[in-house]
């Protein structure tokens, strides 16, 4: 455990525990890699302690689970009942009355959140000082830290705040930093429907299992019907609603793996069975798991803490239009018409911007087919720093380290080891 203050304006007042887990190094040390998976509020103990081995030796390996999350005074705002109606509701409102029922839910789910003890002190500036107090506690200088999807967001702040603390930093599957969360949507939309054509040829090549005959209108049809009136899943547990099933392609778009499951899920959807396609949806299966995850309760408060964009439902509707004309799969269903942090007030510290002061190289990694943090991010945030190196790796799924992807887990420990950006900049 790491105690650091619940208000850094106020560092002798309440204080709190946030939970760490270190793997010592193997072989001669080089220092501390910090690590951070992603959510935001994924728990970095967890990570680090169920992946031994995984990153280059030299280092001690250590995963915390950010303020309000996990071990480290999770925050409980959540109603586990309240969460589940939100994804097997209607995504389009039938009326203004619905609309306004839906839009109160939101804004007392928000002053139940803000509500908490840690509620007005999370976000990714207060989780850059808890950072760097465990740099302090560690014994170093400067951190070498590696940070997967929101994780790269965390470690652009730190690098913005504490400029000459950092010795190495790789930000793998990042959100990108130029976009408002207008255009981070429609870049979301587009990359939807570029998967959803992927996944059509990957259909098309089929030979030894099942798919639709034209997938994109099944995926459309599938979700139209669940709209229209939710599909059975298994005893106890909900049925696959609008959302889900949208959720279910999402979910299934981060890994082509998949591919060949959401095919056969979709044909058995076609025949009133949700079931297949429910177990592909990353909300449903977390909503019905016995030990949901922690980012539950803190992800919008982290989210709208790092912010300052306050859309409105005429904003959201504009947003739904261009989705339609860009993303005609998707058209109708994202992002729905409740806007993200409605109820929440404005930031007292947003995340700063990238920058350009940190001394060292960091290292950027894009995936080309990745459908949570979209190309364009990671090209965005390798031109905002200073000393950005842009590596790309060619193909689908959400962040590239650690997956598989020999050529760049190879370049990315020895930038980690020796500081030597990689020669080559794209990874097949």
């Amino acid at each position: 455990m790491l105690t650091v203050p619940v208000d850094y304006n106020a560092p002798t007042g309440p204080m709190i525990d946030v939970a760490l887990y270190r793997v010592e190094a193997q072989g001669p040390r080089r220092g501390s890699l910090i690590v951070n998976p992603g959510g935001p509020g994924e728990s970095g103990v967890d990570f680090v302690r169920d992946r031994t081995g995984l990153f280059p030796p030299g280092f001690d390996i250590v995963g915390f689970d950010p303020r309000g999350t996990g071990r480290s005074h999770a925050v409980h705002c959540v109603d586990p009942t309240q969460f589940d109606a939100l994804f097997t509701r209607a995504i389009q409102a039938r009326n203004t009355g619905e609309l306004d029922r839906w839009l109160a839910d939101a804004a007392h789910q928000a002053d139940a959140c803000l509500a908490t003890d840690l509620g007005a002190y999370l976000g990714t500036v207060n989780v850059a000082r808890d950072l760097d107090r465990l740099r302090s506690a560690l014994g170093e200088d400067a951190i070498t830290y590696m940070g997967f999807s929101y994780g790269v967001r965390l470690g652009w702040t730190y690098a913005a705040m504490f400029p000459t603390r950092v010795r190495a930093m790789v930000l793998d599957g990042p959100e990108d930093p130029d976009a408002d969360l207008a255009a981070g949507l429609v870049q979301q939309a587009v990359e939807f429907e570029r998967l959803a054509t992927d996944f059509s040829e990957f259909c098309a090549g089929a030979k030894s299992f099942r798919c639709p005959d034209d997938p994109r209108t099944a995926i459309r049809q599938t979700i139209a019907a669940a709209e229209s009136s939710p599909l059975p899943t298994e005893n106890g547990a909900a049925p696959l609603s609008a959302s889900y099933a949208f959720n279910a392609v999402v979910s299934a778009f981060y890994n082509a793996d998949t591919w060949q499951d959401l095919a056969a899920s979709l044909i058995d959807a076609s025949h009133g069975d949700g079931l297949a396609l429910a177990r592909l949806s990353y909300w449903w299966n977390e909503n019905h798991s016995a030990t949901p995850t922690a980012t539950i309760d803190a992800i919008d408060l982290i989210w709208c803490a790092d912010h300052t964009d306050r859309p409105t439902t005429e904003d959201y509707a504009r947003i739904s239009r261009q989705v339609v004309e860009i993303a005609p799969t998707f058209g109708g269903w994202f992002p729905g018409v409740v806007p993200r942090c409605y109820g929440y007030p404005s930031p007292r510290e947003p995340t700063p911007s990238p920058d350009n002061t940190s001394p060292v190289p960091i290292l950027v990694i894009g995936a080309t087919g990745d459908v949570a943090t979209p190309y364009i991010g990671a090209q965005h945030l390798a031109a905002a720093l200073g000393h950005g190196v842009l590596l790309t790796r060619d193909g689908p799924g959400h962040t590239s380290y650690g997956l598989g992807h020999q050529c760049i887990d190879d370049l990315v420990n020895r930038f980690l080891t020796d500081l030597m950006a990689p020669q080559v900049t794209t990874c097949p």
